[in-house]
């Protein structure tokens, strides 16, 4: 996609991320529309997890700009850039939780940390948040007690619980068995239309990344190689897309 349109909510002009004489992104250039679900796929070592941890603010490039709501958060100072993060939650693979703390208690964890409210209020608002992701009754369970999936949707419970308006998933069917990652993929759709919340999801799967995807990014040692629509993508000969998608019906 271009960049400089209104429309944009996350936007890489020219990035580059180099440690010391590693290079991991190089001339990278891409915008996400609001309300997109963005799927960034590559094989092993490709640049996806560095991709990710540039778009939280959590690396800063050596190069270029990342611009978040039109806003280049590259050369922000830290303060300017917990104002930034803020608008983010974040789905790690295999969900992170913390298996010595109740349901609720994961859920709370970043308006602990971050927001000032009474036991009741912040009990309330996670409650709320859980039951709209389909988890009733569950707040004093542990991780352990849950499915897959189950956890899955309490991670994302927690991702929520700020109001973020762009939601970033690593790697979220890792581990999963194929019907458990179909419903992951399901509720990062129904996340996304429910909320509004733009979507970047970090993935090997070009399976996944078909039914997912607005908009595809395709990483390849640090370059990116191809970006578009998925349908696109995947039926141009010779792509990288196109041969993912190939191993992924194998």
């Amino acid at each position: 996609m271009t960049s400089g349109t209104a429309e944009e909510h996350i936007a890489f002009e020219r990035v580059d991320m180099r440690f010391g004489e590693l290079t991991a992104l190089s001339e990278v250039s891409f915008s996400v529309r609001r309300g997109e679900i963005a799927v960034i796929i590559g094989g092993s070592g490709a640049g996806k997890t560095t991709l990710l941890r540039v778009i939280i603010g959590l690396l800063r490039p050596t190069g270029g700009s990342v611009k978040i709501e039109g806003e280049d958060i590259a050369r922000m100072s830290e303060r300017e850039l917990q104002r930034i993060r803020a608008k983010f939650g974040m789905v790690f693979q295999y969900s992170a939780l913390l298996d010595s703390l109740t349901v609720l208690e994961n859920v709370a964890l970043p308006l602990k940390e971050h927001e000032k409210l009474s036991a009741n209020a912040l009990r309330e608002r996670c409650v709320r948040m859980l039951e709209s992701l389909e988890l009733t009754g569950v707040e004093e369970r542990y991780p352990n007690e849950l499915s897959g999936g189950m956890r899955k949707r309490v991670a994302l419970a927690r991702a929520l619980i700020r109001h973020p308006s762009i939601v970033v998933y690593d790697e979220p069917a890792s581990g999963l068995d194929p019907l458990t990652a179909r419903l992951v993929d399901d509720l990062i759709l129904s996340t996304r239309d429910r909320f509004g919340v733009t979507s970047v999801v970090i993935s090997h799967d070009m399976a996944q990344a078909m039914r997912l995807a607005d908009h595809l990014l395709v990483l390849d040692k640090g370059r990116l190689v191809e970006d578009g629509a998925p349908r696109e993508l995947r039926d141009r000969a010779g792509g990288l897309a196109a041969k993912f998608f190939a191993a992924s019906q194998a």
